[in-house]
């Protein structure tokens, strides 16, 4: 009785182990705290973390969406080399992705900074990065992403800021998206103002490991009461 108890706790506890590695591991999108710009021009910033992109190759509609629009009141956009847009997370994460839109004939840096204070390097786009040759183009780090561009593809990196700045170009620059992907550097990841989630769920095997042992324990009181 005594080893098959221990057998049993033992499985359980592996399988328990093997569960939360999976779920701490599996990187999620990382919502935006706050965003600031810098000598930018915009009519709402939240138009980079909205989810919805421009088509490949076009300046006049939304993937997905036939309905045309104003370039200008869908993007962050600014003239020059001294444009930034700096986008906090509210606490560190591990950033693993990044997704991102830009304009296909210029080219971007992005940066990361745990303190908004020193910045390194996360990755570099240039016209040749993209697939398209004109208009809005779309890149993902993500090996698994149809718009997978190997060239911005980087080692993961613990960060509370990203800053997207212009590096070179036709002296007029846009964007429209940037998502992170990751995970949070605590046991929580904030998801709105009110509202928390743990990447964590609670294994099935726990539920199965409590009703085996209820199990063993009501047949060990079954032979102690039938040996009186």
């Amino acid at each position: 009785m005594k080893s098959l108890l221990i057998g049993l706790m033992a499985s359980v506890l592996t399988l328990s182990s093997i569960n939360i590695a999976m779920a701490s591991n599996t990187p999620m999108h990382v919502s935006i705290e706050d965003i600031s710009t810098l000598n930018m021009y915009s009519i709402n910033e939240d138009v980079i973390t909205d989810g919805r992109m421009f088509e490949e190759m076009s300046y006049r509609k939304f993937s997905g969406d036939s309905s045309p629009y104003n370039l200008l009141q869908n993007t962050i956009w600014w003239a020059g080399s001294e444009g930034m847009v700096t986008m906090d997370f509210g606490k560190q994460f591990i950033i693993q992705d990044v997704l991102i839109q830009v304009d296909a004939y210029d080219s971007y840096k992005i940066d990361y900074s745990i303190d908004n204070i020193n910045w390194s390097n996360l990755f570099t786009i240039s016209p040749e990065d993209g697939e398209s040759l004109y208009g809005m183009d779309t890149m993902s780090s993500d090996i698994l992403h149809e718009e997978y561009v190997a060239s911005i593809d980087f080692s993961i990196v613990e960060t509370r800021y990203l800053r997207v700045s212009a590096s070179d170009g036709d002296g007029t620059y846009f964007l429209s998206e940037l998502q992170a992907f990751g995970t949070p550097s605590s046991n929580t990841i904030e998801i709105q103002s009110n509202q928390t989630i743990s990447p964590v769920p609670a294994p099935p095997s726990v539920m199965l490991f409590g009703a085996g042992l209820m199990m063993l324990m009501g047949l060990q009181y079954r032979r102690k009461k039938m040996s009186l």
